[in-house]
């Protein structure tokens, strides 16, 4: 074994460091700072990214890794536990915790197979991939005065890019065929929440009113090891993850994945509607013509435009609005402003919100289907009730979507028939223009068109119906449709009370029927949670002897031999704990070094534990270890004399800096160390001498073998 350090960085920081954590697969290092940024670096120290804090004055509690090293888990103290892709910094998932979040643990099921080969997911051949929410309707909408970006864009849609399969899911999500990860939240309030890929809650554990220290799940997902303030250590089986269910399991944590990734895109989908209607220039028409009634005594804004359409007169006061307020280039404007507007949310809600209404029902059909094995799912809390009553939401979503477009299809007709006649009355009352006053180029559909748009113009001045489809309230103004469909509805009452048959709501906006959507799908994964959460049961309470609230923990579960190794350090006094699992036995071993303290401790590897130490007060500077488990643990007696067990030159001296903690990664055979001020960091290669002789003895393979080829170049004929 090495014990070589090199150097191979030193930073001074503008802002005290808090919490350094190495990513498991990539030469990644996240740091969070005190104004709660969390910063990822390369080992080049080049900065990847900077990630503020979701509220102001919220720091970082914990930090993990997803396993495959492409999304951190952070939890902030303003409850906030955010999922961020690392390759892009997108925000993945974000929600909110029951409490303080106090520790993180994020493990990988490497042992099974990669999924339930059983239940197919034919996404890929049934669903098209989702169209992309293009910027393209907020540059458009610019040309108009809507500002740029107004519309949303691919980079912000948190897994809206149109993934694979029509799932809309972003890359930084695991498809369909990974590998189950669970994410383990702990708690100042004793509970643990576990999550499928830290999306999908599965339960959680109740280890009473005890702050929950460290987590760790067994890679085969058989138990769950719960650290406890006081010096307990709380085991669960939670066999029903890895062997009963695991398959289901899989399955119904990969629909949650691909159903709330399509509920995400038509969020963003919805919201690019708002935008593309605030864009509309309606209101300020409304808002002059509600001026010009105020301005009138007794004004009745209809009336004066309807005796202007059918009998050709004009009062002053008319003149004067038509003539000062309005102008043929704001017409112009406005004309452009709707054409445009209305055609991009046509374009969002066929191409998009279709779309991805279609898939979402493709997806609970086959929840539905699933709710249906009676013996597989239904122990889960898989509820066919819930799940259809999901579907008869998306039919509602779709009906109300298709009666928004048969709004703006009537309105659009009226609105370039009466902006056209507008603006051929301003041309008509402007000084230096004449035009023919007759109505000749308007034929009487037209005519009626106008005068049953101007006799709708009420006292509001209210010119837009679109807008109340896209308000969180009833509708103001509900229309009547009168297709087949609704007529053969009406006259059997039967029919429409099957509960397969969708019931449209007259009275509920657009907006409406996407938030119960939305709940109604969440409804659905809520039975689920509590289901499986019941199936975790505890197996053994372990005491830790010596244990109250230490200042560090760190711990490695071996799935072979049912063992856990745990470390705590609490003051100056370092513990390792070799538990069996299979017995509840436990060993203990107080760890010393002469004349030295320790400041951290965490496990390099498994069988290595990594430890940094105080020096002598006369000098400024620190001790750093690598100290073998195995004999630590054979050493008889209680008490353990670290020195005895390494060679000197395991004593690694780290001089000119007062260290405070350290990180390690045992993959990259990399530390990185944190001074006392918590603004000085160092980098060090842990195994620089190994490497140097490995390079060695390439250059001598690469020297023996050019050497052999020139021997055989001469012999050669």
């Amino acid at each position: 074994m090495s014990y070589t350090m090199k150097l191979l960085e030193e930073r001074h920081m503008a802002t005290k460091v808090e919490l350094m954590v190495w990513s498991h697969k990539l030469d990644l290092l996240a740091l969070s700072n005190a104004k709660g940024e969390v910063a990822l670096h390369r080992l080049s120290w080049q900065k990847v990214w900077s990630l503020p804090p979701p509220e102001e004055g919220a720091s970082v509690k914990v930090i993990a890794w997803r396993p495959d090293g492409k999304v951190i888990a952070i939890a902030y103290s303003s409850n906030d536990l955010l999922l961020v892709g690392v390759e892009n910094r997108s925000i993945v998932h974000r929600s909110k915790t029951e409490g303080e979040v106090t520790c993180l643990s994020w493990t990988q099921d490497d042992s099974s197979s990669k999924s339930s080969q059983s239940l197919q997911d034919l996404v890929l051949d049934f669903l098209p991939r989702l169209p992309s929410l293009s910027r393209s309707y907020g540059s458009a909408l610019s040309e108009v005065g809507g500002g740029p970006g107004s519309g949303a864009g691919e980079e912000g849609l948190n897994g809206s890019g149109g993934g694979g399969g029509g799932t809309g899911l972003d890359s930084d999500l695991p498809d369909q065929s990974s590998r189950l990860s669970l994410l383990i939240v702990g708690h100042a309030t004793g509970q643990a929440a576990l999550s499928i890929y830290g999306l999908f809650g599965c339960g959680s554990v109740d280890c009473g009113r005890s702050r929950i220290l460290s987590t760790a799940l067994a890679q085969d997902f058989r138990r769950l090891v719960v650290v406890c303030g006081g010096g307990e250590l709380k085991v669960f089986d939670t066999s029903v993850l890895a062997k009963q269910y695991a398959n289901e399991l899989h399955a119904l944590a990969s629909k949650h994945l691909s159903i709330m990734g399509l509920v995400d895109y038509l969020d963003e989908t919805m919201k690019s509607v708002k935008e593309a209607y605030e864009n509309l220039l309606l209101l300020e028409m409304e808002s002059k013509l509600a001026s010009y009634a105020e301005s009138t005594s007794g004004g009745d804004v209809s009336a004066d435009l309807l005796e202007l359409l059918v009998l050709g007169s004009v009062s002053d006061s008319l003149q004067r609005f038509l003539h000062h307020d309005l102008s043929d280039k704001a017409m112009k404007k406005l004309g452009h402003s709707i054409e445009l507007s209305y055609s991009n949310i046509q374009k969002l809600v066929l191409k998009h919100a279709h779309s991805v209404a279609h898939a979402i029902a493709y997806h609970l059909a086959e929840l539905q289907g699933m709710t249906r094995c009676s013996t597989r799912f239904r122990p889960l809390g898989l509820n066919e009730e819930h799940v259809a009553k999901a579907l008869l939401a998306v039919g509602g979503f779709l009906a109300k979507a298709n009666e928004m477009l048969l709004v703006i299809d009537d309105s659009m007709k009226k609105y370039k028939l009466f902006f056209r006649w507008l603006y051929a009355m301003i041309l008509r009352v402007s000084e230096d223009r004449m035009v023919d006053m007759t109505l000749a180029d308007f034929t009487q559909q037209d005519i009626a068109f106008i005068a049953s748009f101007l006799y709708d113009l009420d006292g509001s001045c209210r010119l837009d119906h679109l807008g109340q489809y896209l308000s969180e309230g009833d509708l103001t103004h509900p229309i009547e449709t009168q297709n087949t469909w609704q007529k053969l509805l009406k006259n059997n009452e039967d029919l429409a009370k099957h509960p397969c048959i969708v019931k449209l709501d007259r009275r509920t906006s657009l907006m409406q029927e996407h938030l119960r959507l939305r709940e109604a799908i969440i409804e659905v994964f809520v039975p689920p949670q509590s289901a499986v959460g019941s199936m975790l049961l505890p197996d053994k309470l372990v005491k830790l002897p010596g244990v109250q609230t230490p200042s560090q923990v760190a711990l490695t579960l071996e799935t072979a031999d049912s063992r856990l190794l745990l470390t705590t350090l609490e003051g100056e006094n370092l513990l390792l704990f070799d538990v069996n699992l299979d017995t509840g036995g436990v060993v203990v071993k107080s760890i010393i070094f002469p004349s030295l303290q320790p400041l951290d401790v965490q496990f390099y590897v498994p069988e290595i534990m990594s430890v940094l130490l105080k020096g002598a007060e006369s000098e400024r500077g620190a001790v750093f270890v690598q100290l073998p488990v195995a004999p630590v643990c054979k050493v008889a007696g209680s008490e353990v004399d670290a020195t005895n067990l390494v060679e000197s030159s395991a004593l690694q001296p780290i001089e000119n800096l007062v260290a405070s903690s350290f990180a390690v990664s045992g993959a990259r055979k990399m530390a990185v160390l944190l001074s006392e001020s918590r603004r000085k960091i160092r980098l060090y290669d842990l195994d620089a001498e190994a490497e140097d002789e490995e390079e060695e003895g390439a250059m001598d393979a690469d020297s023996s073998k050019c050497s052999t080829m020139d021997e055989s170049l001469v012999v050669s004929p």
